[in-house]
Order: C-alpha cells, then structure tokens, then sequence
C-alpha cells in the first residue's frame, strides 16, 4: 500500500491503521524462529490495536462531552506517526511477497519461503526503532485518553455538583413551604379565607345570623358593622327569596342572641349572633 494514500486527521486514518496493524502483525506472526524483538514488536502491534480502538470510541463522541480541539490534535498526531510506521512495515512486507511471487514461485511455496525468511524482513535495529516510537506513540495516546477522562470525570462532577446545588436549593424551599404550612395548620383559624374570620378580638369576631326562614349565616364584620352595611347586604341576601320586597323597604328589625332588638339608627352593631326577624 502506497504510502501517499494516507492523509493524517480523520476517523478514516484509525480505521486504516487498525486494518493495516492487524495485517502487519499477522504477517510477521507467520514466521518462524523470530527473534525476541520480532516478538516485542509483535507485542507492541497488539498494543496499537488495543489503544487506537479506544481512540476511536473517544473521538466518536460528539455534543457536551466531546475532547477539546487540543486533545483531538494530539490524538490524531499520534495515530498518523503510528500509521506512517505500520504503513512503513506493510509497504516492505508486501514488497518482498510480490517479489517472490514475481519468480514464480507458487502459492503454497511462497507461504513456505515466508515463514522461513519473514523474520529476517527487518534489522535489528529497525525492529528496536519501530517498537520505541509505536510505544511511545501508544504511551502518548494512553496518556491521552486518561486526561480526557479526567476531564470527562470532572465534567460530570461539576455536573453533579450543579445537581446538588439545585437539590438543596429546591429542598430548602420544599423545607420553608412546609414549615409554613405547618404553621398554617397549627394555628388555623375557625373558618379559613380572611384574616379577620378568626380575629382575636371579641369586638372583630364573625357574627352568625339566623333568618326568620331558619337559614344561619355567618358574616364578617366588616360586611355588617353598621346599619346600612347590614342592609345592604341583606338586599343582596333576599333578592331571590321569600321577603324581598320587605326587606327593601326596611320593614325588618335585628334582636340579639338575648332578643334584644337593636337600634335602627345609625352606627355600629354590637352583635355577636342574632336573628332577623320581619316587623
């Protein structure tokens, strides 16, 4: 495979570096009595697999907890060394195997000849080369991928912590609203609605009436305080029943819980209950 068919930067770059380390590997898998750095860097191949398949899944996120461009960068800095190098070994094993191919050796035979002499495809010191920089490109990349975690921990901590926030923010309001209905409820008032259907002051307190039809009623004393509050409540009260037209023209009186007529004139009302009776 050509080299100049890889350009550095994208998702497409992992995915050939993952399909040409895998090819590589197996390659030199293939042959027979490799030395101890063939096997290290045999080794070192199943690392770049194992590492760039992780790249892969971290850069595939996207949205809130997609990696800074920085960190991106550097990622695919790292894959593109790595895919120069296996791209690198990939071009000379597949140049030795044409070139056998190419004396007409058969299928069978070159696979023969390969696990014999594949080993001896690299020097040495090549074979040192290569394992140092794909390993430290894989340490880089791991190191990476753990900052990136960091970072992702962190994100979801401080998430946690705005959650938190709001949390006790929510709850010491669900605390206060409670503590007053508490207080609501312990101290309720005997009829609930207004302040001064439950005022502490005897002069302030609800006034119940009974009609001469029976029906009780009961009042605040802001409705009734006076003679022609009273009565123009009672207007109100009548319109649709029986006395109507008495109780427009006055012709009722108000007696106490003593039967006490009261007073038409002007003025307060000192009634705590009492009966409206027609004149």
């Amino acid at each position: 495979m050509s080299l100049v068919a890889f350009t550095f930067g994208s998702l497409g770059d992992i995915i050939a570096l993952l399909q040409l380390a895998d090819q590589v590997r197996r390659a030199l898998c293939d042959t027979r009595d490799a030395s101890a750095e063939y096997k290290d860097l045999i080794a070192e191949l199943y690392s770049v697999v194992y590492t760039i398949t992780n790249v892969q899944r971290v850069l595939s996120i996207q949205g809130p907890r997609r990696l800074a461009q920085s960190v991106e960068n550097a990622l695919y800095h790292a894959v593109g060394v790595c895919l120069h190098l296996v791209a690198q070994m990939n071009e000379r094993i597949s140049t030795r195997r044409q070139a056998a191919c190419s004396r007409g050796v058969v299928k069978m035979m070159v696979a023969d000849v390969w696990w014999s002499i594949g080993w001896k495809l690299f020097k040495r010191e090549e074979v040192l080369f290569l394992r140092k920089r794909l390993s430290g490109q894989v340490a880089a990349m791991n190191t990476l991928l753990t900052l990136a975690q960091s970072d992702q921990l962190d994100h979801v901590g401080d998430q946690v912590s705005r959650f938190y926030g709001d949390y006790i923010d929510e709850s010491r309001r669900q605390y206060t609203l409670i503590q007053e209905i508490h207080r609501c409820v312990t101290n309720r008032p005997h009829a609930m609605g207004y302040t001064w259907e439950a005022a502490q002051n005897p002069d302030n307190m609800p006034i119940v009436f009974t009609d001469m039809l029976g029906h009780t009623v009961t009042l605040p004393w802001e409705f009734v305080g006076t003679n022609e509050l009273l009565h123009e409540f009672l207007v109100f009260y009548f319109r649709n029943r029986p006395y109507r037209k008495l109780v427009e023209e006055r012709q009722y009186f108000v007696t106490n819980e003593d039967n006490q007529k009261s007073s038409k004139s002007g003025g307060y009302i000192g009634l705590g209950a009492g009966s409206i009776c027609m004149e």
